[in-house]
């Protein structure tokens, strides 16, 4: 129904989500390019594996809240 509505918010919501999810995923594997000392290597691995998943739930969070939030969606 909002789709129909409003779509072009719509289109702009949907737009920014995918864009900082881009943001979120290029910083990931930059981090993972430049991983070079095999000493640590696992742990920086794992710390940037747990950031961008806990990046990634806020942003789940953070759209849909704003889902929520549109006329017509109750």
């Amino acid at each position: 129904t909002f789709f129909l509505t409003r779509p072009l918010q719509a289109l702009e919501e949907n737009l920014q989500f995918i864009t900082w999810l881009g943001m979120i995923y290029n910083t990931y594997w930059t981090r993972l390019a430049y991983m070079t000392d095999q000493e640590t290597v696992q742990t920086e691995l794992e710390d940037a594996t747990n950031e961008s998943i806990k990046k990634i739930k806020d942003l789940l969070d953070t759209h849909s809240e704003r889902s929520g939030n549109r006329p017509g969606l109750r």
